[in-house]
């Protein structure tokens, strides 16, 4: 009875020490370092986990420093296809205050041109355009366009990629290069790039609107319209809805 009960009591300390574990993201992500060195996976969450509680909120330090930089450069070399820890390096250096590290940049703009795109590069992608634009990757504007054209030039991107990094040269050319039209001509090959795709296809209409090209932007939102949204867009397509309606609606008042 007594062994029994012991065990029993051992198991409810594990279950209640491996829950305080996994309540808090910073300890279990550095847990599963530690449980799985040789993790790219586990590396890289650690060092993004210590990065939002330390630099992300302003509170960095040497130590979180040098943490977050080597659970990074682990991850880097653990997967040799990843581009998601060079890009933290590259914010880890921002965030602190650094000069550029020229050898990150280099391998990253490789990495962009050479190295195949996987489904984990995918959330690095999207990351890019807020990154470039508030510049927290301290890249000036030829070394942010370098790293663009660098991706739209690996024959390993699909059309999915490819969309999606035109999408990013979309947001650049708009919001740094102030220009509407460059930022027209890229939504246009993202398009091209993944037809298939509601969420290029609204970043395109918005930017017809804008050039006043109403008429193509309803072309565009016919060929949505007219087939099922899931359910992660049927809000922003809603809106252009309201929005078309309502240049209707001014054009029939005029």
């Amino acid at each position: 009875v007594v062994l029994g009960l012991s065990f029993i009591l051992f198991c409810g300390l594990v279950t209640s020490s491996r829950s305080l574990q996994w309540s808090d993201e910073l300890q279990r992500t550095q847990m599963e370092v530690a449980n799985h060195p040789d993790s790219a996976r586990a590396n890289y969450q650690a060092a993004t986990e210590m990065m939002r509680r330390t630099f992300g909120g302003g509170s960095g330090n040497p130590m979180a420093y040098q943490l977050v930089q080597l659970q990074y450069k682990r991850a880097s070399e653990l997967d040799p296809s990843s581009k998601a820890p060079l890009i933290g390096l590259l914010y880890l250096d921002c965030s602190a205050g650094l000069p550029g590290n020229a050898a990150v940049q280099s391998l990253l703009l490789a990495r962009f041109a050479e190295a195949r795109f996987t489904l984990g590069d995918r959330a690095a992608i999207q990351s890019l355009s807020a990154l470039l634009i508030e510049e927290r990757l301290c890249l000036d504007d030829r070394q942010a366009i370098a790293l663009i054209d660098a991706g739209l030039s690996n024959h390993s991107a699909d059309g999915a990629i490819r969309g999606m990094i035109y999408a990013v040269a979309m947001d650049f050319a708009m919001a740094k290069m102030h220009s509407p039209l460059l930022a027209l001509n890229y939504a246009q090959a993202a398009v091209a790039s993944n037809p298939g795709s509601v969420a290029l296809r609204v970043n395109l209409i918005h930017l017809y609107i804008q050039s006043n090209r109403v008429k193509e932007a309803r072309e565009e939102y016919d060929a949505i319209a007219t087939r099922p949204i899931a359910a992660r867009d049927q809000k922003a397509v809603v809106a252009l809805k309201s929005v078309l309606e309502a240049i209707k609606n001014h054009e029939n008042a005029r």
